[in-house]
């Protein structure tokens, strides 16, 4: 004999959103999960107009609106940023605007705090037609989204504000001509200056270049270095197997060595992480991104030896890979401990058909 089953209860959790008389499109929105690229509207055309005006350059630029629990420091419209000669207008933007948030909150005994999350929550703009490999993994790193302009047609623009699209403004805010549109170029270059000055600084924990010849040297040396009791500045530095509450992690440098290693010279560079004032200041942007504007203004391809492999204590992410995958002489990673979060999976070096990104193995027979 069947015997019938009562109906299962039907609780809160269990109906969801939906039941609550939501749309999947409104609980899409509302999570940030759209269907294909967002549309740029007349607003987003006109702001670019106008940061157009205000940069007086032909090149590309980039910029963010400034979000609203930002409005009651400075009186500022958007933060925007030109393309130089070695970098592109997004990562100068993305640079400059935490750099500039760094200052102003340094600049204040505690009073002020650091926006620069709240600004990279914001949608940026850029006025190219497209977006390298670099750029997006830089934004998915340190940002949240971007959209070329250049990519859509203006005549086809929304005229309605999408709510959705970053931070939500009144109209008459956001347009307000009394509003200041801030150029952070300089504050990107200024970023790069004192993340090579810190790094170099931190570096000093290392033995000299000579006395590391290879991959097992460094790693050797940099494990090392970021012992607890080998760290001499605590506010510079932190230890990632350390549980100790010390300070906050969001303003401490997470602790991360890279070198840079060719058969000829062995190690060559090397740099340290710099992020804790500025997300973007990675050990292997320290390392790499300066080397790519030395180049520049020496009017060479390249500043790396042939054949060089990048050494890193810890697996790089989205925005490291791509910046390494840039150089040509660049031609394999190797990492020292692996990085199980979602920004180090799929990285360039790890599809790129060209390049290898493997695991130091300590077992390895020293070269003879």
């Amino acid at each position: 004999m069947r015997v019938a089953r009562a109906p299962a209860r039907v609780t809160r959790r269990r109906v969801g959103r939906r039941a609550r008389g939501r749309s999947r499109d409104a609980v899409a929105r509302a999570h940030g999960r759209r269907k294909g690229p967002r549309t740029p509207t007349v607003r987003d055309f006109t702001l670019a107009d106008d940061v157009r005006r205000a940069s007086d350059a032909e090149a590309d630029v980039a910029f963010v609106r400034a979000p609203p629990n930002a409005r009651g420091i400075a009186r500022e419209r958007a933060r925007y940023a030109r393309s130089t000669s070695t970098r592109s207008a997004v990562v100068n933007l993305i640079l400059g605007a935490r750099e500039r948030e760094r200052d102003a909150a340094a600049a204040t005994t505690g009073a002020r705090r650091n926006h620069a999350d709240s600004w990279m929550r914001g949608r940026i703009f850029t006025t190219a037609g497209e977006i390298s490999t670099f750029d997006r993994a830089m934004v998915k790193v340190c940002a949240r989204t971007v959209t070329a302009l250049g990519a859509f047609d203006r005549a086809t623009a929304r005229a309605d504000e999408d709510a959705a699209s970053g931070t939500e403004r009144d109209d008459d805010d956001d347009d307000d001509d009394d509003d200041a549109l801030v150029d952070v170029t300089e504050d990107a270059s200024r970023a790069i200056t004192r993340g090579i000055e810190e790094s170099e600084r931190l570096c000093a924990a290392l033995p000299r270049l000579e006395e590391m010849p290879d991959a097992r040297a460094f790693f050797a040396a940099a494990e090392t270095a970021l012992r607890p009791d080998a760290i001499d500045d605590d506010d510079a530095r932190v230890d990632d197997d350390d549980p100790s509450p010390r300070r906050s992690r969001r303003r401490t440098n997470r602790a991360v060595f890279a070198a840079l290693h060719s058969p000829s010279r062995g190690i060559y560079r090397v740099a340290a992480n710099t992020n804790g004032a500025n997300k973007a200041l990675h050990a292997e942007m320290n390392l790499l991104l300066n080397l790519r504007t030395t180049s520049a203004h020496a009017q060479t391809p390249d500043a790396l030896d042939p054949d060089t492999t990048l050494l890193i204590t810890l697996q790089c992410c989205e925005m490291c890979a791509a910046l390494a995958c840039e150089f040509d002489a660049v031609v394999a990673a190797e990492y020292f401990r692996a990085d199980d979060g979602p920004l180090a999976r799929r990285t360039a070096l790890q599809i790129d058909p060209h390049r290898r990104e493997r695991a130091f193995i300590a077992s390895t027979p020293r070269p003879t």
